[in-house]
């Protein structure tokens, strides 16, 4: 497993490149990026990552995060649809929500 300090700069690379993009591109693809950038973010959480990498993201990662982490829970399954059908993502979710604390108000 890769050292927090590792996944912490991971974090900011993938940041920096999708405000490039975005900068570079418009806004057309920033929703889209985003939403890679917390994918990422819950992958690396299910993984066993330290919850260190969420004192380190924006807010908007984390608040997206856990509108997918409510769905989740609300549903029971999680998946995303592309242009390629859905994908069920709802094993990583269960990880991700069993890992995530209250969210602080």
């Amino acid at each position: 497993m890769k050292s927090p300090a590792a996944l912490l700069a991971k974090l900011h690379r993938t940041l920096e490149e999708t405000y490039a993009l975005e900068r570079e591109t418009g806004f057309l693809r920033l929703d889209a990026m985003r939403s890679d950038a917390t994918f990422w973010v819950a992958e690396q959480l299910a993984s066993g990552a330290s919850l260190d990498l969420l004192e380190a993201s924006p807010d908007w990662l984390v608040d997206e995060l856990y509108e997918w982490v409510t769905v989740f829970r609300r549903d029971g399954r999680f998946g995303f649809v592309s242009n390629l059908g859905e994908v069920d993502h709802s094993a990583l979710f269960a990880l991700v929500a069993a890992k995530l604390p209250a969210k602080r108000v």
